[in-house]
């Protein structure tokens, strides 16, 4: 095998390499970010939040129309 094609090849595997560690951190990043947005609904409800009393719709001017 010529050098350059050693070189690709090279460079290919570490291009698979990073693809899959990007995807693994951004799994866990999401994991992550799903448990804090969980724990902070739970901490505000536990406060005496609503989720539906918090929803309003937006005023006319703010929808585009």
């Amino acid at each position: 095998m010529s050098f350059s094609r050693k070189l690709m090849w090279a460079a290919g595997l570490a291009g698979i390499a990073v693809g899959a560690t990007l995807k693994s951190l951004a799994r866990e990043a999401g994991l992550r970010e799903r448990r804090l947005q969980s724990q902070a609904l739970q901490r505000w409800e536990d406060e005496g939040g609503s989720p539906r009393a918090s929803v309003q719709p937006l005023p006319p001017r703010e929808r585009g129309h």
